[in-house]
C-alpha cells in the first residue's frame, strides 16, 4: 500500500499539474486521475458505522463504503453535515436488531429487522379480487416492497394471511380464515400511519393473527408500535397469549396492562387510546410501562416463567378482543435490551417523538 502512494506521488510530481494515468497512457482531460482497468476496480476505505462516526473532522466529499449499514453495505459520502449515500439521500444504518445483538422470541414488522434475514418475506398477502396469495419482501433499503405489493393486488383489497417472523425462530403468525385476516391494502391504497405501511385490524372482521410456539417461550420485553381506539367495553388487544399466560393490550377504560405469566400486570396511570401512532414498550425485569420513551406505569418487580401455549396478534385466543386500529411492528424479547436505543431507532424510522 505504501508503494501504492508512492507511486501516485511520483506520478504526481512529473506531471505536475497535468493528468494522471493508471492503467492507461491517455488519462481524460477532465480528470486529474484516470483510472483504467478492465478486470479491478477502485476499492475505498470500508468500515463499520461506529468505525465511520468515529472519524474526527470528516471532510465534505470524503466517502467510505459503511459495511454494516443496510442490507448488504453502502457507499457514503459526508455532505459537510451529515452522511448520505451516493444519491444524496439519507445514509442507511444497521437494521434495528442489528444494533441490539439479540435474538428475540419473535419479530414481526413491515419493515427489515436485521441483516441476516435478507431476501426473506414480510408478509403473505391475500388479494380480495381472486384470493390468490403471494408473498410480499422488502426493498434494498429495508422498507416494505409497496411497488410488489401494490403490482399484485392492483385495485382490490389485500389482506395479511401470514406475518413473518424475522427473528429466526420461525414463529409466523398466520390465519387462513378469510373472513379475520387484518388488512393492508384498501382498494389499491396501502394503509399508512406516519406514512409507513401499517396492518390495520377492525372489530368488524374480528382480526387475528396466530402463533403456537414449538418450544415455550418467555417474555422479559414487549414493544409495539401500532394505535387502538376504543372498542366499547371490551379489551383491544396488540397480543394475548392462551391462559392467559402473556398479554399486551388496552383495558375497556383505555389504559395500557402488559403482563406475562409469573410477573406483576404493569398497567398505565391513564387512558392511552389514541388516533397517532405511539411506541409502547414493557420491561418487567423493571416492572415498568412506557409510552414514545415516557413512564406511564409500574409495579413491583417479579420473574416471568415460561408458557407454550398459542398466541394471537391483533386479539385474544377467544376472539373476542380484536385490535381497532393499526399495528407496525411487535418485537417479543426473552432478554432484557437497551429500551433507549430499542425506541430511539423506532422514533427515527416512523417519525415519533421519543422523549
Amino acid at each position: 500500500m505504501k508503494k501504492y502512494y508512492l507511486v501516485i506521488l511520483v506520478l504526481f510530481s512529473f506531471h505536475g499539474n497535468s493528468q494522471v494515468g493508471i492503467g492507461t497512457n491517455n488519462p481524460h482531460v477532465s480528470a486529474i486521475l484516470d483510472l483504467t482497468s478492465s478486470n479491478k476496480g477502485l476499492l475505498p476505505p470500508r468500515m463499520t458505522l461506529e468505525q465511520r462516526n468515529a472519524i474526527q473532522n470528516p471532510i465534505v466529499g470524503l466517502v467510505v463504503w459503511c459495511a454494516n449499514c443496510g442490507s448488504v453495505g453502502e457507499m457514503q459520502v459526508f455532505n459537510g453535515t451529515v452522511w448520505t449515500n451516493l444519491a444524496g439521500g439519507a445514509a442507511a444504518t444497521p437494521f434495528l436488531l442489528d444494533k441490539l445483538l439479540t435474538t428475540p422470541v419473535a419479530a414481526y414488522s413491515l419493515r427489515l429487522l436485521r441483516s441476516g434475514y435478507t431476501g426473506n418475506p414480510a408478509i403473505r398477502v391475500r388479494r380480495s379480487s381472486d384470493n390468490t396469495e403471494t408473498n410480499i419482501g422488502f426493498t434494498n433499503s429495508g422498507d416494505l416492497d409497496e411497488t410488489a405489493l401494490l403490482a399484485f393486488t392492483g385495485s382490490s383489497d389485500g389482506f395479511v394471511t401470514t406475518w413473518y417472523d424475522q427473528s429466526g425462530n420461525n414463529n409466523h403468525a398466520i390465519n387462513t380464515n378469510t373472513a379475520a385476516q387484518p388488512q393492508l391494502v384498501f382498494a389499491g391504497v396501502v394503509n399508512k400511519m406516519n406514512n409507513k405501511p401499517a396492518i390495520k385490524s377492525t372489530v368488524a372482521r374480528n382480526t387475528r393473527l396466530e402463533r403456537t410456539p414449538a418450544s415455550a417461550i418467555t417474555i422479559r420485553q414487549f414493544s409495539v408500535v401500532g394505535q387502538g381506539e376504543v372498542n366499547g367495553s371490551n379489551y383491544v388487544n396488540f397480543l394475548q397469549q392462551a391462559g392467559p399466560s402473556a398479554f399486551f393490550r388496552y383495558t375497556p377504560s383505555g389504559n395500557i396492562e402488559a403482563w406475562f405469566q409469573g410477573a406483576n400486570t404493569i398497567t398505565s396511570t391513564s387512558p392511552q387510546f389514541t388516533s397517532s401512532t405511539k411506541i409502547y414498550s414493557a420491561d418487567f425485569t423493571i416492572g415498568k410501562l412506557f409510552a414514545n420513551g415516557v413512564e406511564i406505569g409500574n409495579n413491583s418487580v417479579t420473574s416471568p416463567t415460561t408458557s407454550s401455549a398459542l398466541y394471537t396478534l391483533f386479539n385474544n385466543p377467544g376472539n373476542n378482543f380484536p385490535l381497532n386500529g393499526s399495528m407496525l411492528e411487535m418485537i417479543l424479547f426473552s432478554s432484557v435490551v437497551n429500551r433507549t436505543l430499542l425506541e430511539a431507532d423506532q422514533g427515527t424510522y416512523y417519525s415519533i417523538p421519543v422523549n
